[in-house]
């Protein structure tokens, strides 16, 4: 049986602010959606003499928004979340 995957805590904890977000882009678009993403990677080595395990150096975590008007999408990304109206009107 395959291990569950923690959710992330990151991505649960802006998840309000991402409805009042999407909320608010939907009085200026047809369409808007939001993609999260929160990962972190390990670094594995394995030779003769030495085998180890740490933290890669690699990761992401941040957001996409995809909105749609007057038959164009637009895309705005984003590492840090925006305030509320303040995000809407920078996205808009």
């Amino acid at each position: 049986m395959p291990k569950k995957v923690p959710q992330s805590e990151f991505l649960s904890s802006k998840r309000l602010q991402l409805k009042k977000l999407i909320e608010k882009l939907g009085e200026t678009f047809s369409y808007a959606s939001v993609l999260g993403t929160d990962v972190v990677s390990k670094r594995y080595v394995v030779s003769g003499k030495v085998t180890s395990i740490s933290d890669g150096t690699w990761g992401e975590r941040g957001f996409a928004v995809r909105v749609y008007r007057d038959g164009r999408y637009y895309e705005y990304a984003f590492n840090e979340m925006p305030d509320g109206e303040s995000g809407a009107a920078v996205i808009a």
